[in-house]
């Protein structure tokens, strides 16, 4: 009996073997996991402007849980697609506002990296670096930079420059699930709106630049730093510079008296984030006036962009 169960004994090894030889279980689950949110989003029609259905439904439900906020009716509207477009521009795919299998299956991987990695933890990296004094904020959204690697995109503020009454805005800055905390020059420029920038201003003063009303500068002053204006436009009694630095454009006026006695910066800021930052204007209106002792610091909209003008009371 035992020289017959020792003969069997060998077959079952052989007859089972096949099914694991060759294929650690290490290596076969993550195949198996990486074609699920793949597979998932083939199952998904193609959706694009105009479509109506509980799929559509699906993916705006989707889209606000990822922070790319629109209605959920059903319907796949304009705003949808504006939506659309910027999911797809923020995790490198083609932003053409038509949701195929590549853009479901981006919509269910953040989801995932979401859980995975949150916007606390992304702040709790950035106080690490920075300090705890440092407080952040943004609109939440975890996007992809060109390497394929997910962050959250927050503007950093100092809570000392804050509780003086400024903005306290130190800079925007990318945070990695992997704790890396890079500051986004994309954002920088000559002029930027900041607390300390914001005490210039009161001065009579454009921080970093040679631009200033408080001591009666000339334009050789300003030519001797920067050199002949890029253009120059001759109104008679005045005269206005234009200089353009880093693609900026600085306008300076100048009277009959070759006093300069206006200086416009012009801002790469939407409305909301110059009321955010600069707080309630002193004269309500389209045009935000901040009186200020001896300046007034105005924001005026010219072409579709934000001018600052700063000029003596």
């Amino acid at each position: 009996m035992k020289k017959k169960l020792l003969a069997v004994m060998p077959m079952i090894m052989l007859v089972a073997t096949p099914l694991t030889m060759g294929v650690s279980t290490v290596d076969a689950a993550p195949k198996a996991n990486s074609q699920t949110v793949v597979a998932k989003s083939e199952t998904r029609p193609t959706l694009r402007i105009g479509s109506h259905s509980s799929y559509v439904k699906n993916l705006q439900q989707s889209l606000k849980d990822v922070k790319y906020h629109t209605s959920v009716d059903g319907i796949f509207g304009s705003k949808t697609q504006t939506m659309v477009k910027q999911f797809q521009s923020d995790h490198n795919l083609s932003p053409d506002g038509i949701v195929g299998p590549l853009t479901w299956a981006a919509l269910d991987q953040n989801k995932v990296e979401r859980q995975q990695f949150t916007v606390d933890d992304a702040i709790a990296f950035g106080q690490k670096k920075l300090g705890q004094n440092i407080v952040f904020s943004g609109d939440g959204r975890l996007v992809k930079d060109s390497k394929k690697q997910s962050y959250y995109r927050l503007k950093g503020a100092n809570k000392d420059w804050m509780d003086e009454g400024g903005s306290g805005t130190i800079g925007w800055f990318h945070i990695y699930k992997d704790g890396r905390v890079v500051e986004d020059i994309s954002r920088h420029s000559v002029f930027n709106l900041d607390a300390e920038t914001i005490k210039n201003l009161e001065k009579g003063i454009i921080k970093g630049t040679p631009l200033r009303l408080d001591n009666d500068i000339k334009m050789s002053d300003v030519e001797r730093i920067w050199g002949k204006p890029n253009e120059h436009f001759d109104h008679e009694d005045i005269q206005t510079y234009v200089y353009t630095i880093e693609n900026q454009n600085f306008i300076i006026n100048e009277d009959e008296m070759k006093e300069i006695y206006t200086i416009q910066v012009e801002l790469d800021y939407s409305k909301a984030e110059i009321l955010e930052i600069m707080g309630k204007p002193t004269q309500p209106g389209n045009i935000f006036i901040y009186e200020k002792e001896n300046y007034i610091i105005q924001f005026e909209k010219f072409n579709n962009k934000w001018r600052l003008i700063l000029r003596k009371k």
